[in-house]
């Protein structure tokens, strides 16, 4: 903001707790699965480490 003076983000970042419901995380299709496996890795390390 400060870089670019950017109406808009300052408009956004002023009225943040009016608008933060329709905000929406865009994550790559990439990413998200990386985090999906990693999720899954963990729960099953997480499980085999509770049976020893």
């Amino acid at each position: 903001m400060s870089h670019t003076n950017s109406t808009r983000a300052i408009h956004v970042l002023k009225h943040f707790d009016r608008i933060e419901d329709v905000v929406v995380k865009v994550i790559p299709k990439d990413y998200q699965l990386m985090m999906q496996k990693i999720h899954l890795h963990k729960s099953l390390h997480d499980n085999e480490v509770k049976r020893c």
